[in-house]
């Protein structure tokens, strides 16, 4: 099994390793440092990344795409979805991103109310909420 793990890392293609995780984390984990929001929201990978880089210091919790348009991550746990008071970030992808759905991009955004503010980082846009415009939205797979 090691082994076929080990050629299966081996042999892939390289894009799947330059996502904005690794090409923007460091900028990613700055700018939302300087912005002083601990709470906020994002695709599938860059809400992961975000926890991971700052050791649990800020919060970003999955959403994706659904038939909807926008919603939590099908596989998280509702409890973590609480709305509470102040400032919410959402990272999205700069360019369109449909081929995934755990990806997320402007468009998701829509229809929701426009943002405070809009902040670029290399690939992706940090759009800043004066308060929690996600909590409220279903989960993937109960629609």
């Amino acid at each position: 099994l090691a082994v076929v793990s080990t050629v299966g890392v081996v042999t892939a293609p390289p894009y799947l390793f330059n996502g904005p995780d690794y090409v923007d984390a460091a900028a990613l984990t700055t700018s939302l440092e300087q912005l002083g929001i601990t709470r906020g929201y994002g695709g599938y990978w860059e809400s992961y990344a975000v926890g991971w880089h700052t050791s649990g210091v800020i919060t970003a919790l999955p959403l994706q795409q659904c038939a909807a348009g926008l919603c939590r991550y099908a596989f998280a746990a509702p409890a973590w979805y609480q709305s509470r008071p102040g400032p919410v970030f959402v990272i999205v992808q700069a360019e369109p991103c449909s081929h995934d759905t755990l990806c997320i991009d402007a468009s998701n955004l829509d229809a929701l109310p426009p943002p405070e503010s809009v902040l670029s980082v290399g690939l992706l846009r940090i759009y800043v909420y004066a308060r929690d415009v996600f909590a409220s939205l279903q989960t993937a797979g109960s629609i």
